[in-house]
């Protein structure tokens, strides 16, 4: 998973123009703009499965059974009644980086991750992902349905932005 996102995250955290054209792609629910961004990554960051809102995206990528797929994304929570914002998005990636790459190029990381999730070890999850997720920023990390939830409170943001990585059951 960590090698599909990570070219994702790096477009959008170096790229002001990239992370503007998915905002706007974002906010407008516009499914090509996507597409023709997401067709600008490396062949391993490519999907045609995702799914998207003006406040939320979460990309979907096949991965070896038995799991047989990842999502991941993010979402502004929706009870604060917030919106996406470019610089938000830019700034959470750019905290988010260390850790798809100890997921991609660390497999005992990334076991050590997926034992701890199964066996709803909070105490563990939150200590290998604030070991790669440092800032003051976030402000929560949970057990989601078969993933995780990393709350940010990012600077700049009155809205709360939850990032989510979980196994689709499907």
């Amino acid at each position: 998973m960590g090698i599909s996102m990570l070219p994702f995250y790096r477009r959008i955290t170096n790229s002001f123009l990239f992370a503007s054209q998915w905002t706007t792609a974002l906010r407008t629910s516009d499914l090509i703009q996507i597409g023709k961004l997401l067709n600008r990554l490396p062949k391993s960051s490519r999907t045609d499965d995702f799914s998207l809102d003006p406040l939320s995206y979460l990309l979907t990528f096949p991965f070896k059974p038995p799991v047989n797929y990842y999502s991941s994304g993010l979402m502004v929570d929706r009870q604060a009644g917030g919106f996406f914002q470019t610089s938000v998005h830019r700034r959470i990636s750019r905290f988010l980086i260390p850790f798809y790459r100890k997921l991609a190029t660390c497999p005992s990381y990334a076991e050590a991750l997926a034992v701890a999730i199964c066996s709803n070890n909070l105490q563990q999850i939150n200590r290998l992902i604030r070991r790669l997720v440092t800032t003051k920023e976030l402000k929560e990390v949970s057990r989601g349905r078969d993933g995780v939830i990393l709350v940010f409170q990012p600077k700049g943001s009155k809205f709360p932005y939850e990032h989510w990585l979980m196994r689709e059951l499907r």
